[in-house]
Parts: C-alpha cells; sequence; structure tokens
C-alpha cells in the first residue's frame, strides 16, 4: 500500500515540474508574432514601440459593454492607421493618458456620449476652436456632431482628397454621416442624405447645386434658419425653382393655407415628396392613392368601399384615385371645389346619358340636365349617405366663399365665437329666427349671397361612390315635400376643416328665403307657401286671360265682321 502511495506522489511530482519547465520555456517567447524572439515578456515590454506594445492585445477581438447595453469594438485595424493621416503616429500621441505601466479604464453611458468624449478629449488638442474657424462650416458641423462621426475612428483621409470626387460625391462624404444643425429655437435638423435615395430618386441626374444655390466644393455658406418651420418654407422655394405651376397651385391650397398656419401635420412639398427620395408619382395610381391616405385614414377607408377603388385594384386603366377629383396640388375646402366638374372631366357623356331619364316630359334638353348638376353633387344619387341642402356663403364682389376668417375681421368677432354668434342659444340647431338675423348682420358688412345645393351631410359618404345600377333614379327621393333631407349651413375654415351647423329646415320654407330662391329651391322639398300661391294666382290669371281673350273674341266676331264688309 505505502509503495503505491510513493509511486503516485513520484508520478505527480514529474508533472508538476516537466508543467512548470514548460512554462519557463513560454515566459522566454511570450507572443511569438512579436519581432523580438527569445525575451522575457518584461525586456521585450521595455524595447518594444508603443504601437506594438498596444496592438499585442488590440489586434484581436476585443469589446467593451457600455452601460447602454451597447458593444464597443475596441479591435484597431493597424493597415487603417497605416493609411490615415496619422500613419506617423504613437498611440499615446493621441491616448496621453494610456501607457506602457498604465491603462485606466473608463466608464461611458453609451456610444455617442463616448465619441462626443474622444472628439473633445483626443481630437480638439490638435484641432482646436481656433484652427476649426478657419473653415466656418466646419466648426459649425463640429458643435453639432463628434468628429469620430464624420472622420472616423483610426482610418481618418486627408480632406484634400475629396475635392478631386464629382460634385454629388464630394458633398455626400459629409452628409452621408449622422450630422445635424441646431436652429436658432433649438430645434435639431439632420442634414444627412442617404445616397441611394438620391440615386433611385426622379432627380438622379441633378447636380446638388442645382437645388441647393450658392453652395460648391469651394463655398459652404452657413444659413441661419429660425425653425424647422421655417426650413420648409425655404425648400418650397427650392423646389419653385423648377415647380413654379405646381408651388403656385399649392399656395392657393387649403394644404397652404394650413402649413402657413403652422399646422403641425399640414402638408408641404417635403411632406409629400420627401427631401431626397422624390418618386415619379404621376404614372403610379397605388403611390398616389397611399401617398394621401398616409393623413387622410377616414377617407381613405370610405374610398375603399366604393366602385372606383374596386377600378383601381383591378389596375383599369384611367382608375380615379384622390388627386383625380381633389387635384394634386391646388386642393380646395370641398364647400369651394367644383366636384362636379371632376366627375365630368372624366364622365364625358354624362349629360347625353342623363338627359334619357332626367327629364320634364316631353322636353329632353340637356339644359334640364345642367340644372340638376349645377344643384345637386353627383354623391347626392350616386352614394349612400344622409342627404341635405347645404348652404354657404359667397362674396358677390370676390366671387368666392366667405371664410369664418373672413367672417370674424368684418364683424370683429374672435374666430372662435363665430359658431356661437350664429347659434345663439347654442342648442346645436339654427332656429329660422337666429338663421335670418345672422345673414342680415352680415349683408351689413359684407355684400353677400346665399348660395344652396344639395349633397352629402358627411362629406367623407361621398367617397362611397356606387355602381350605376345602384344610382338613384327616383325623383321622389328629392323632389317631395317628405324628403327627409337636413339643412346644413357650411362656412370654409383657412386651413381646417370645413365649419358646419344644422339649421332648421323651416328656413328653406320661408318667405325670407325668396330673394335667394334661384339658388337652391328644389320643388316638392323647399316648398315656400307665398311661392305657391303666387303660382296658382299666375296659373289662375294665365288661365283666365286666356279664357277672357278667346271669350271677348267669339262675341266681337259678328262686329268685327262688320266691319271687315265695311258696314
Amino acid at each position: 500500500m505505502k509503495k503505491k502511495t510513493l509511486y503516485f506522489s513520484f508520478l505527480l511530482l514529474s508533472l508538476l515540474l516537466l508543467t512548470t519547465g514548460l512554462l519557463a520555456a513560454t515566459s522566454k517567447r511570450v507572443i511569438g508574432s512579436l519581432p523580438s524572439q527569445d525575451l522575457s515578456f518584461k525586456e521585450w515590454k521595455q524595447k518594444a514601440s508603443f504601437n506594438e506594445y498596444c496592438m499585442s492585445c488590440h489586434k484581436i477581438e476585443l469589446s467593451k459593454t457600455l452601460k447602454s447595453g451597447e458593444k464597443l469594438n475596441l479591435k484597431v485595424n493597424l493597415n487603417e492607421i497605416k493609411q490615415s493621416v496619422h500613419s506617423n503616429f504613437q498611440c499615446i500621441v493621441c491616448h496621453s493618458d494610456f501607457s506602457k505601466t498604465k491603462h485606466p479604464s473608463y466608464t461611458f453611458k453609451n456610444k455617442r456620449e463616448y465619441a462626443a468624449n474622444l472628439s473633445k478629449q483626443i481630437c480638439q488638442k490638435c484641432h482646436t476652436d481656433a484652427t476649426l474657424r478657419r473653415n466656418q462650416v466646419h466648426y459649425t458641423i463640429s458643435k453639432t456632431a463628434s468628429c469620430i462621426e464624420c472622420h472616423g475612428y483610426h482610418g481618418v483621409k486627408p480632406a484634400k482628397i475629396g475635392k478631386n470626387l464629382p460634385e454629388n460625391q464630394y458633398c455626400l462624404t459629409c452628409h452621408s454621416k449622422s450630422i445635424t444643425k441646431k436652429l436658432e429655437n433649438g430645434e435639431v435638423l439632420s442634414v444627412k442624405v442617404d445616397g441611394s435615395h438620391l440615386l433611385s430618386s426622379v432627380h438622379k441626374d441633378l447636380k446638388c447645386t442645382d437645388c441647393h444655390k450658392g453652395y460648391s466644393k469651394t463655398e459652404h455658406p452657413i444659413k441661419k434658419i429660425a425653425s424647422l418651420k421655417e426650413y420648409r418654407k425655404q425648400a418650397i422655394e427650392i423646389c419653385k425653382q423648377c415647380h413654379t405651376k405646381e408651388v403656385d397651385q399649392f399656395n392657393k391650397s387649403i394644404h397652404a393655407k394650413a402649413f402657413y398656419q403652422g399646422k403641425e401635420k399640414a402638408p408641404d412639398c417635403i411632406r409629400c415628396h420627401d427631401y431626397h427620395k422624390v418618386a415619379r408619382i404621376l404614372p403610379n395610381n397605388e403611390l398616389k392613392f397611399n401617398l394621401c391616405a398616409s393623413c387622410h385614414g377616414e377617407e381613405a377607408k370610405a374610398y375603399k368601399d366604393s366602385i372606383h377603388f374596386k377600378a383601381l385594384s383591378e389596375s383599369k386603366p384611367n382608375a380615379p384615385n384622390c388627386s383625380n377629383c381633389h387635384k394634386a396640388h391646388d386642393v380646395l375646402p370641398v364647400s369651394m371645389a367644383k366636384l362636379n366638374d371632376s366627375c365630368l372631366s372624366c364622365h364625358k357623356d354624362s349629360k347625353k346619358a342623363h338627359s334619357k331619364w332626367l327629364y320634364n316630359p316631353p322636353f329632353t334638353l340637356e339644359s334640364f340636365v345642367d340644372v340638376h348638376f349645377k344643384s345637386a353633387s353627383c354623391s347626392v344619387c350616386h352614394a349612400k349617405g344622409e342627404k341635405a341642402v347645404m348652404l354657404s356663403l359667397v362674396d358677390k364682389a370676390k366671387k368666392t366663399g366667405i371664410t369664418v376668417e373672413d367672417l370674424s375681421k368684418a364683424l370683429n368677432w374672435p374666430v372662435e365665437e363665430v359658431k356661437n354668434k350664429i347659434d345663439l342659444n347654442k342648442d346645436g340647431l339654427v332656429q329660422e329666427k337666429e338663421f335670418w338675423q345672422f345673414l342680415n348682420t352680415v349683408k351689413q358688412k359684407v355684400k353677400v349671397e346665399l348660395k344652396g345645393r344639395l349633397d352629402l351631410v358627411n362629406s367623407n359618404d361621398a367617397h362611397k361612390i356606387l355602381s350605376k345600377k345602384e344610382a338613384i333614379k327616383d325623383c321622389t327621393v328629392c323632389h317631395s315635400s317628405e324628403a327627409k333631407f337636413a339643412g346644413v349651413l357650411e362656412i370654409s375654415k383657412e386651413g381646417d376643416k370645413t365649419l358646419k351647423t344644422l339649421v332648421d329646415r323651416k328656413i328653406l320654407n320661408s318667405v325670407y328665403a325668396i330673394p335667394n330662391v334661384r339658388d337652391f329651391y328644389v320643388l316638392g322639398l323647399s316648398r315656400i307657401s307665398v311661392l305657391d300661391i303666387l303660382f296658382v294666382l299666375a296659373v289662375v290669371c294665365g288661365i283666365g286671360f286666356g279664357l277672357g281673350h278667346l271669350s271677348l273674341r267669339i262675341i266681337t266676331t259678328p262686329i268685327r265682321r262688320k266691319r271687315r264688309e265695311g258696314k
């Protein structure tokens, strides 16, 4: 038993001595790839250059986990350094707080903080504010982005190399980076440009300076911009350099009014077409629809219930989308837009088709159809939804609709109080007396006329266009005293949805409506008793005059015969 114990003890001792010998031998050849041979680590450390010493670790895959959970790669590509402007530098020129005997450990929240700290503590030791101010653009950028974001860590290229590049590529040497500009109100504007967006855009053949006038490889002015809103206004002017017609149309639209009033989500050139990723919209119906649907979700949902969307989804030629009816740039409020004209621009034979059944026997005149087209929107018969006589105010001199803002200015009413000035008792229904009192007040300040048309109460229902077979062809739907039409007063608001207020149907039958009767009178629907009496009197007088004249001729026949005979 003792012999076995001694044997195993001897074996373990031999293995221990062998291992110690191997370790000792290895210690004399630390890191075989190093230029020093047969040196101890201590000896090699003293003789190695700083770069050799640092790279002994930093040439392998090393990383540091930051507080944010981000991984910071600590591996250094030696070839990158050799090809950079800093190729002759030793590591400690930049990393001055490190040495062969000192290796501090720093803690950073995230990569952004690390990059900012590195730029401030390392780069700006040489590249001071004084040197950066020689190039005002460079100086300004240095205050909004870290040096590393543009120049990288170790592979820093000479700045002058880029000037031999094509113009767009030259601009992208900086603008492909995540750089920003701080505006005067504190907002931050990203000035990063994705090169792939440019190459896939309709402007792919343009140079940067075709849009951004005043900039070049030698000139880069610093522009002061008050806010993001102001920047977007300036962008519209850039677009106008080529797209004059479209911008002029836009400036008359409800979208422009909303934009210039500062509505946060109001569309402009950039919001619809993007900055640099400008797609060719014209031939792409699906793209047109999706563009509008990105803001007008409820309207898009209603449109999907229509025969129009069915045609669009089946890729039928000339299938209508939003811009066919509402136009692309000069989008007007529904209460002011002549949407029937939009319908007729596609349905060119509509008048002829309607005259086959929409007539007053025995006459089949197109002018009779015109009366209906002028006084009723197409959607009244071609879409489902609650119907109404829509009343609106029109400026006689300007021939344009009067807006809430116009009323506010003319009558010195706060904009938010206009509705309450119409509906005095605030019950949600404008009574007959309230309405005519309001109209008379307006007429004292503005030459105004009352217009009316048949339309749908909920304008969104107008998107749900039915097929021909489902369209209304029953005249009594409108021309009946039992017709369940609401009365609605609508007044446009600049850059906002139209103000709509329910009005008492008695307004349509009031004697006060007579001066305006030609603009919204509907036989059977808006009966006015005085007109009925006058109509009956006119019929009686007409018939009486005819019968009286005929009777008189019969009675006086003998007398007239004798006169002809000379008796």
